[in-house]
């Protein structure tokens, strides 16, 4: 304890235990004169039952006061909690502070859930300790719980020296035995100073009951040193400590927490040789333990054992089933808490609205919180979601909506609702409400600062991306990578190849290495060959030349840039990789590939297979899959079937792989083996994912598949006719073989003109009346005829054509491709 005993003996930057004139708590507060009789009690309760009705801090301020001086009413914590509320929402965080110190009776229930809050409002969390200084230094003596509380809000903002103060004056008033204050020192301990001291807290007790066996194995789990709350579990077995419930409810969350599956089975197994299986706190973390570790069916089965399920085992369930996808099980067991009386809570609601956002339902979503509006009250993390979802359909009209219905709830203050509501007028090109947004807020996290400088940089604002970097670093928030990589896309979008390579400059002042976004973004996102050749020589003077990532980056550039001598360039530039001792990785590979695909070098896939056969590490499915892309390309069989064999070992599932082998054998008119392939995934229950393609002509997306047909369906094809005539009279010839079926050669045309990217390139030639490129974007890879067909394009109707498929980009001008016809 040395070393434990120098720490509390020092003195800190708060000096907060000094001059202490005791004073009653109630002289704290200054309230406008109210009449304190009885009949004002009714209106009183009707306000802590409905907080909606709350509408001024002037309310808020008479109701405190009905509450100090009306001994009948007293600070219960749920009149606490809402006069709390009130107070951060009208942002009189002082108040709050005032509340939370003098009001509550039990504040280690509730310490977490006030610190979330508060800083959800705006409140700078270290005000909440400033506080505690004050009150302190006014002569408010604190009892065991209020310091155990602040030790732990001291541990969670790291505040190390006014820790040390609180526990060298626990030692002079005779209060370090104290169980739960013990606990708050081991927890401040670990997180501040190391597990060393926290273990030596622990040590320093003569007796250690179950209580403090259980405050151990707790702050460990809070330091999320979930191997350690395992020993302290273990060692309790040793030293012949019977564990209770919490003890062992607390060594399974452990488990969860630290996926100990095993760990957890072998206390599964404990519980039930002492008789411990049917306890409801032991059984819900056994449900959180399992379906934390993906073992719904296990978590599904302690469920259905349970005689008495509490509504936080229906929340644990539905939630474990909806983190995995399974939402037909969770909206069944959703509908079956009605049946056994069980009110879903805002947790049962949030739980869903997230997990479906998390899978991409964006209108499940919506139309879960639409369900919920009719039942509760959503909060900050119920909207949330929604404004994510919101924003990824792109639906502005209803995200201004909700954004209305944050002001007029009072959720305005919460910083991940405000961050998100920015990040959806940034996404909407919004950026004048983005900044309005932006400058309201009183608090702004790393995501907020971020999520502007990128909505400038990506249209080309950069004085006001510039000056807010500026603005930033002034209010000594530093930027981080994210902050640093929107700018440099930024800057290489518009061609300012300069500012990007500042940019990077200032990433090595900062102390950061340039990340594989990075490079990718600097190197590999270039659409001009030149300006990638001038990166390649920078990064040659700057010392970047041996690092993998950039390497690969370069190569990559070089197969982008779609002329055949780069192809070449790229194997060469991996062959000095190779001698200049650097260890390629599974990209580097890909990329490798890539280069063979592109350079229209058949041979150099007889290279290519030999370096799969040597490479240091196991071939992954993105290497097979490139593999696989190149023999089609170049009519390769016996290659595509190896890299075919090992990819649906891989990927059992995807359907992708299955076609393209399904083209190798029809590019060799091998019927029987393409019916094979095709039982073989109907076998699998595989389905064809038939492609689309869509456009956006004067902001308006027009998207084309084989399900549903464009309203303007007649007038496209009258054009495609017309086009196809006169590209036949200038020497065009359907490529039949692009037809992957057996059927007759007048069908196969017939198929063609069907391809979804030929409709949409025909649509926009069709709209688009000005000089402005088509741009189209295919989910699959462009074929051999509609990319014929591109090129013909490009010279009748004099226009440029940009594509991007599933493979690549297609700049398609004066009847030449930029890629060289190799993709």
């Amino acid at each position: 304890m040395e070393k434990l005993s120098a720490i509390t003996s020092t003195s800190n930057t708060f000096n907060c235990f000094t001059s202490p004139v005791l004073q009653t708590p109630s002289s704290f507060w200054k309230f406008p004169r109210i009449n304190s009789s009885n009949s004002h009690l009714p209106l009183v309760s009707d306000y802590f039952d409905d907080p909606g009705k709350i509408n001024s801090i002037h309310l808020v301020n008479q109701l405190n006061a009905q509450v100090i001086k009306l001994p009948q009413m007293g600070y219960s914590d749920e009149i606490s909690q809402v006069l709390i509320t009130s107070y951060l929402k009208f942002q009189d965080f002082e108040s709050a502070l005032m509340v939370f110190f003098l009001g509550f009776r039990r504040n280690f229930v509730v310490w977490k859930s006030f610190l979330e809050e508060f800083k959800s409002f705006g409140g700078n969390p270290i005000e909440i300790l400033e506080g505690f200084c004050e009150l302190y230094r006014k002569g408010v003596e604190f009892d065991s719980k209020i310091l155990t509380v602040v030790l732990k809000i001291c541990a969670i903002l790291m505040s190390k020296w006014l820790g040390v103060e609180i526990h060298a004056s626990l030692i002079k008033r005779g209060f370090d035995t104290d169980v739960y204050l013990k606990s708050a020192l081991m927890y401040f301990y670990g997180r501040c100073w190391g597990t060393g001291y926290a273990d030596k807290v622990f040590d320093e007790m003569p007796e250690r009951g179950v209580a403090l066996w259980n405050e151990a194995i707790v702050a460990a789990i809070q330091n999320e040193n979930y191997t350690k709350a395992l020993q302290y579990f273990q060692e309790m077995q040793f030293m012949s400590v019977k564990a209770d419930t919490f003890t062992i409810s607390k060594a399974i969350q452990a488990c969860a927490k630290g996926r100990a599956i095993d760990e957890g089975r072998q206390i599964h197994g404990y519980m039930f040789r002492n008789d411990m299986e049917k306890d409801l706190a032991i059984c819900n973390s056994l449900i959180n333990m399992y379906a934390k570790n993906n073992m719904v069916e296990l978590a599904r089965k302690v469920f259905d054992s349970m005689d008495n399920c509490s509504l936080s085992s229906w929340n644990t369930m539905i939630s474990a089933y909806a983190s995995v996808g399974f939402f037909d099980d969770a909206m069944e067991l959703f509908h079956r808490m009605e049946f056994h009386n069980v009110e879903p809570d805002i947790v049962t609601w949030n739980s869903l609205l997230s997990s479906h956002l998390q899978h991409g339902l964006y209108h499940q979503v919506l139309n879960i919180l639409r369900n919920m509006l009719a039942k509760l009250q959503p909060n900050s993390s119920s909207i949330t979601p929604a404004i994510q979802a919101i924003n990824e359909l792109n639906w502005i009209k209803l995200g201004k909506e909700m954004h209305c219905y944050v002001l007029k709830n009072g959720l305005h203050c919460d910083l991940y609702v405000q961050t998100t509501l920015l990040d959806m007028y940034v996404k909407n090109g919004e950026l004048v409400k983005a900044r309005a947004l932006f400058d309201l807020m009183k608090t702004r996290n790393i995501v907020a600062w971020n999520s502007l400088i990128s909505g400038y940089s990506s249209n080309g604002l950069f004085d006001d991306a510039v000056r807010l970097l500026n603005q930033m670093e002034e209010e000594d928030i530093n930027p981080d990578m994210m902050t640093l990589n929107s700018l440099l896309s930024g800057y290489l979008v518009n061609g300012r190849i300069e500012d990007a390579l500042a940019v990077v400059a200032k990433m090595k002042i900062l102390g950061m290495e340039p990340n594989v976004v990075s490079w990718t973004a600097l190197i590999s996102g270039m659409s001009w060959l030149q300006k990638g050749k001038e990166i390649h020589s920078w990064c040659l003077r700057n010392g970047f030349d041996e690092d993998v990532l950039v390497a690969t980056a370069l190569m990559q550039m070089y197969i982008k840039s779609g002329t055949y001598n780069h192809g070449e360039e790229g194997i060469m530039l991996f062959k000095e990789m190779r001698d200049l001792g650097i260890h390629p990785d599974a990209i580097t590979f890909t990329a490798l590939l890539s280069c063979c695909k592109n350079s229209g070098r058949a041979g150099y896939l007889d290279e290519a297979w030999d370096f799969i056969k040597t490479m240091p590490v196991e071939p992954d499915a993105s290497v097979w899959g490139s593999l696989l892309q190149s023999c089609r390309v170049h009519n390769n069989l016996k290659l595509g079937k190896i890299a075919a064999k090992n990819l649906f070992e891989l990927e059992p599932k995807n359907s992708a792989n299955y076609v393209i082998l399904m083209n190798l054998y029809s590019m060799s008119s091998r019927w029987e083996d393409v019916d094979r392939v095709r039982e073989e995934m109907t076998a699998r229950e595989l389905r064809i994912q038939f492609g689309w393609s869509w456009i956006e002509i004067y902001r308006k997306v027009h998207i084309f598949n084989d399900e549903k047909l464009h309203p303007d369906t007649g007038n496209i094809y009258f054009e495609l006719y017309h086009l196809i005539s006169e590209m036949k009279k200038a020497g065009y010839i359907p490529d039949i073989k692009s037809v992957y079926q057996d059927i007759d050669d007048a069908e196969k045309e017939k198929v063609l003109l069907s391809h979804t990217e030929k409709l949409a390139i025909t649509y926009g030639l069709l709209k688009m009346k000005d000089d402005s490129p088509i741009r189209v974007i295919k989910s699959t890879r462009m074929c051999s005829d509609c990319h014929t067909a591109a090129k013909f394009f490009s010279v009748l109707r004099k226009r440029e054509i940009i594509l991007k498929d599933g493979v690549r980009f297609h700049h398609f001008r004066e009847g030449r491709c930029s890629c060289n016809d190799h993709w």
